[in-house]
């Protein structure tokens, strides 16, 4: 199952053994970096996060995609919280995405 900001807010159904990819937008260049919260749930185990870059051929700055990879590893409800901010300014953020987690056996 792939999401992305668009489909913040959304219930995304998972059955155990699934994978959840997040894709946001995002732009390092400009101090801003995403967060992400899972709250205190054991539902979801984050295997990966990297960085896609836009086109290869594109100029410096240029933004692209956060990507995180999640497993399903056990039956429950989790909320995923991502929020889009600079590190040193804790009281404000550019944006924030959010989806709640059920997992259920196949």
């Amino acid at each position: 199952m792939i999401v992305t900001g668009g489909d913040s807010s959304r219930v995304v159904n998972l059955k155990t053994g699934d994978t959840l990819v997040v894709r946001l937008d995002s732009n390092p260049s400009t101090g801003y970096s995403w967060d992400v919260s899972q709250g205190k749930a054991d539902v979801l185990l984050q295997k990966s996060r990297v960085f896609e870059r836009g086109a290869p051929d594109s100029t410096p700055g240029t933004g692209g995609k956060d990507v995180w990879m999640f497993d399903a590893v056990k039956d429950g409800k989790q909320k995923l919280t991502f929020t889009y901010r600079r590190p040193w300014e804790k009281t404000t953020s550019a944006k924030t995405v959010w989806y709640s987690i059920v997992v259920q056996r196949p």
